[in-house]
């Protein structure tokens, strides 16, 4: 057989086996691919999470008093409100209202808030607590609090008499070590469920009256609140693209 009778013959028998071996060539791939995806798609990745709101509380604390000796500037019986500072003669009664409440989609729960006043001496240096009074003042309490409904409670403090006591109390102790401080004291109780989940929480907000000669001020803390994280898995990112 010539050369030019054998590359005839190879030529014909390539054309006959061109379309079934691109044929399963193209199985071969398919079937490959195929092994490769559900090796990918089945192959566990890390665990991912992350911190989610879940909900929170909100506080909203104002204050007022009532003028009750004459003087130059307001009229006996005006009331003034939230005021940077207050005027002790002409009006001695501090009064303050806080409203409580939480954020959340679902809830129902009850509220107490217990409020007293308070008196220290606390060291200037590091904050060292020598001694403290606590007098209550009032306790209210709300049954069935829906989200977004405010538990409120109200605190009247005769200024001029807490500071005397503060003085009179370290007085008794024959001491005068550390920096008198005097303030109204609310801790917040909250027992339900909110989302369906059983709740018990309570937070304590202070709110110092910075006592002066002749005068006083509220200083209501500047970050009331709390929120209430979850922690949940991220869904699995494996997918027929990947």
């Amino acid at each position: 057989m010539n050369t030019d009778t054998l590359m005839i013959t190879v030529r014909s028998k390539l054309d006959d086996w061109f379309v079934p071996f691109v044929v399963i060539l193209a199985v071969v791939l398919l079937v490959s691919g195929w092994g490769v995806y559900t090796a990918v798609a089945a192959s566990p990745e890390p665990t991912e999470y992350e911190q989610v709101e879940s909900w929170s509380t909100t506080t909203d604390i104002t204050h007022s008093a009532e003028v009750r000796e004459p003087n130059a500037v307001y009229e006996v019986g005006e009331r003034v409100s939230d005021e940077p500072r207050y005027y002790t003669e002409v009006m001695p009664i501090l009064e303050g209202q806080l409203e409580y409440s939480y954020i959340a989609a679902e809830g129902d729960v009850d509220i107490e808030t217990e409020t007293t006043q308070l008196i220290r001496s606390v060291d200037d240096d590091d904050s060292t607590v020598y001694w403290s009074v606590e007098t209550p003042l009032d306790v209210t309490q709300s049954s069935g609090v829906d989200p977004n409904s405010p538990h409120t409670t109200s605190f009247a403090v005769e200024v001029e008499a807490l500071s005397e006591s503060a003085t009179e109390t370290a007085d008794s102790l024959g001491s005068t070590a550390g920096t008198l401080e005097t303030a109204v004291q609310i801790t917040a109780t909250m027992e339900g469920t909110i989302d369906g989940e059983p709740v018990n929480h309570t937070e304590t907000y202070e709110i110092p009256i910075e006592v002066t000669t002749g005068t006083y001020s509220l200083e209501p803390p500047d970050d009331t609140g709390h929120t209430e994280t979850e922690t949940v898995a991220t869904a699995n990112r494996n997918g027929p693209t990947r």
